[in-house]
């Protein structure tokens, strides 16, 4: 009987200490409810990205333990080649990280160099763009409405190299998503030996997140938009005027107090005169939204696209021509 006892306390104390030395991956499994998953398949092992409701986001790769990731986004996925895509809302980049070109790193920017700043990268994301049966991750799409394709897996080796990384052989893809229309170059795997998986559970620090930018000085009546915790916010001065998120046909907009959610909704922006949000649904209705939640009609059918021009919406293009709204 004792013997048994003795055997009992054992057990339990090897589950106190396990716990203790592994808190990330316990909490990321068992605390915190799941918000999103994406999975995928490359050379042979299934990959699991997941969105807990902290905020956090964390990959696992076959039976390694949860690998940390990022937090505080609400845009990410794979491409059909694993690779990780996330949009940072700090700083509307949008980052990279592919584990079988790069396991020991994380987490790598789109770099657009110029002649003053060598340093510089694409820093105006608003979203992601998926494909036609919303699996893959096949470009992202800016603030001046341009859809833009992601790196090809050369462009990646490129970047690691000139980083003094050495990437590892190039990953097959995952099950074809389909017929897309995607901006992304097409690439040619190579014939690449099989990845094997290390038993040893992969240790990632939280990566630094780019503080947010500050805003006006409280006595300017500067209007301004910054990305703020997933959302597209309108500033007057240091107060938000309103803000939204659109997400997989879904606006949501807040001001003050108010919230409002509409389904079916193709795009977004905000006039810069009025402060009012204006938005185009999927039938081809426009219509704006004040600070103050009152809701007005811009076009019955027809419309076609909201033209941006310098973050702002100007016009609303139909078919038969186009619509000014900067005084709407």
């Amino acid at each position: 009987m004792k013997q048994r006892i003795a055997i009992f306390m054992t057990m339990v104390m090897a589950l106190v200490t396990c716990f203790s030395i592994c808190p990330s991956t316990v909490k990321a499994e068992t605390d915190s409810a799941v918000v999103e998953t994406h999975t995928c398949t490359v050379n042979g092992v299934e990959r699991t990205l997941t969105l807990y409701d902290n905020g956090k986001i964390y990959l696992k790769v076959g039976e390694l333990d949860p690998i940390y990731v990022f937090r505080n986004s609400t845009d990410l996925g794979f491409d059909e080649y694993g690779t990780i895509w996330i949009t940072c809302d700090a700083d509307t980049s949008v980052n990279w990280w592919n584990y079988d070109l790069q396991p020991d790193k994380i987490l790598n920017i789109i770099p657009r160099p110029t002649t003053d700043d060598p340093s510089a990268y694409v820093d105006n994301v608003e979203s992601l763009v998926f494909d036609a049966n919303n699996k893959f991750v096949i470009g992202y799409k800016t603030f001046d409405n341009e859809t833009c394709p992601l790196l090809s897996l050369d462009e990646m080796r490129a970047i690691l190299s000139s980083e003094g990384e050495d990437p590892t052989p190039t990953p097959t893809p995952s099950t074809n998503p389909g017929s897309n229309p995607a901006p992304t170059p097409v690439v040619t795997p190579s014939t690449a030996p099989q990845v094997t998986q290390s038993p040893t559970p992969v240790v990632t620090p939280e990566p630094t997140v780019a503080p947010e930018e500050t805003p006006a000085p409280s006595n300017s009546t500067k209007v301004t938009i910054k990305k703020k915790s997933g959302f597209t916010c309108l500033y007057t001065g240091t107060k938000v005027t309103s803000q939204y998120k659109l997400k997989k046909g879904t606006l949501t907009w807040k001001s003050g107090s108010k919230t409002k959610k509409i389904k079916a909704v193709k795009s977004a922006g905000f006039i810069k005169k009025s402060k009012n949000l204006i938005y185009m649904t999927k039938n081809g209705k426009v219509f704006t939204i004040s600070s103050k939640g009152k809701k007005k009609t811009i076009v019955k059918k027809g419309a076609k696209k909201l033209v941006v021009k310098n973050k702002y919406v100007t016009k609303v293009k139909t078919k038969s021509g186009n619509i000014n709204v900067t005084k709407k």
